[in-house]
């Protein structure tokens, strides 16, 4: 057992039993503070939730960067950029040094979903301690939307909606629960109770919406036929009542859109 892992499972405020877990998640909800749900969520959880923190914030620095501007977006006045280019690098900075402790400083500047960039992310979180690493994101994330000009900061739902869990069933170290139609699942590690989160670094969508957008193509196409890039994902897969508007992922239906970037050669 890692050092990283051992500390986890000491942390205070675990759970004795699934309910109580639970309850945990029920108490961040109601005080609007995700990280207070952290020390129940499992290990595994804990690193998909940091995947998408890092992935989030090298998405957040490319879609920012005021050199390297939105094709067609308009160019603003020399002392508007040399503004937005200071409050860039000071966010840089800040990013590099919040994952600087766990090798990922690397990654800044790589396409966030590229293959090769994941596969070096989940490298390192297999080893980092993830609690850490995701309540420092979440701190960064707060400052960095401040520079950035961010109106809202960040408010993360690891587990969706958590209504009147009922049907609690354990066997030996694992354990199920009905959230409405939905199947929580629980684990139990060195005696204390874990909720996992659906999904898994790697997994495709579950129960709650994933938005993850990648940058839009730069680099003019070659050759005969056109570059077509994905520009960005929405999945939504969430079960709440057909009037209850205000939960929906983005106020949408469930389903899944693609925004494909098709950029045509130059046929002369």
């Amino acid at each position: 057992m890692s050092a990283c892992c051992q500390a986890f499972w000491k942390r205070a405020r675990t759970a004795a039993t699934p309910q109580e877990a639970v309850a945990v998640i029920k108490k961040a909800a109601a005080a609007d503070d995700f990280l207070v749900a952290l020390p129940v969520i499992s290990p595994g959880g804990l690193k998909t939730i940091a995947n998408e923190g890092v992935s989030g914030v090298l998405m957040v620095l490319a879609f920012s960067d005021p050199d390297d501007a939105m094709p067609g977006a308009p160019k603003p006045p020399k002392a508007e950029l040399d503004a937005q280019r200071k409050k860039y690098n000071e966010a840089l900075t800040l990013a590099k040094a919040t994952l600087k402790p766990y090798g990922l400083d690397t990654v800044i500047g790589k396409p966030p979903m590229a293959p090769e960039t994941q596969k070096t992310i989940n490298a390192a979180l297999d080893t980092a301690d993830n609690f850490t690493l995701v309540s420092s994101l979440f701190g960064a994330m707060v400052k960095m939307g401040s520079l950035l000009g961010m109106t809202e900061a960040p408010n993360p739902q690891p587990l969706g909606n958590i209504g009147t869990v009922t049907g609690y069933k354990i066997t030996g170290d694992k354990a199920t629960a009905q959230n409405g139609a939905e199947t929580m699942d629980f684990v139990r590690i060195g005696g204390r109770w874990y909720i996992e989160p659906p999904g898994g670094p790697g997994a495709p969508p579950t129960e709650a919406e994933v938005s993850r957008q990648a940058p839009a193509p730069r680099a003019t196409a070659s050759g005969k036929e056109p570059e077509v890039v994905v520009g960005g994902i929405q999945v939504v897969r969430v079960v709440v009542p057909d009037n209850d508007f205000s939960a929906k992922p983005f106020n949408e239906d469930n389903g899944t859109k693609i925004a494909l970037w098709i950029k045509m050669t130059d046929r002369g």
